[in-house]
């Protein structure tokens, strides 16, 4: 057992005294690629132009029973149906008075008071719609 541990010990020493076999001159490194082809971030989506004069809208045209703020020839056209005791409604009417600040030539919005059925009782919309009728409605 002594001579076969002395023969691999022997045998240790001689390889590490041993030269290394020759390099290249100029080692060249190697990247990973990091490219990774990917589909394009942007989306594109073909609709329907909109659609002309000529065509018949899907929203009734405004009428004096419709509550109207914002210049008379305006780019964009807001038709807003929404309920008094709603609170969607209350946050979008905060942003609709936002648009009318900011953009007082270039906004016309028709409110129609279309009262939800769910839970809640809807007097306070029909008396103010009453209210609105006597002129007594601020717009």
């Amino acid at each position: 057992m002594r001579k076969l541990s002395s023969f691999v010990l022997f045998s240790m020493v001689l390889t590490a005294c041993a030269t290394s076999p020759a390099s290249p001159s100029s080692p060249v490194p190697t990247i990973p690629s990091l490219i990774i082809p990917t589909p394009p971030a942007c989306t594109t989506i073909v609709a329907a132009p909109t659609p002309g004069a000529d065509t018949p809208s899907l929203f009734p045209p405004e009428s004096v029973q419709d509550h109207v703020r914002g210049a008379k020839s305006a780019i964009v056209t807001i038709t807003e149906y929404s309920d008094y005791q709603d609170l969607r409604s209350g946050l979008f009417e905060e942003v609709v008075d936002r648009l009318l600040e900011e953009h007082p030539n270039d906004v016309h919005v028709v409110s129609r008071i279309f009262p939800l059925t769910m839970g809640k009782c809807t007097g306070f919309g029909v008396e103010n719609e009453r209210g609105s009728i006597q002129d007594r409605f601020k717009t």
